[in-house]
């Protein structure tokens, strides 16, 4: 197994929004495919943004982005 290396803020930034769009495109889908997990991303991504706007900036960027694919 490789040696694991500490993220950067890139991995970070990447990841956040990865999250973001996970957790608008679950909250898109009919209720029988949501995961248990979907509160979790959720939590998650709000520990990992600094501040009330960014994650809403993140959500909407997300939301963009999954209304261009649904579209």
């Amino acid at each position: 197994m490789a040696e694991k290396a500490e993220l950067t803020e890139q991995d970070i930034s990447i990841l956040k929004q990865a999250l973001a769009i996970a957790v608008i495109a679950v909250e898109h889908a009919p209720p029988r495919f949501r995961p248990e997990s979907q509160y979790d991303m959720h939590a998650l991504l709000g520990r990992l943004v600094e501040s009330d706007d960014e994650l809403i900036l993140s959500l909407e960027k997300a939301r963009e982005i999954v209304g261009a694919v649904e579209g």
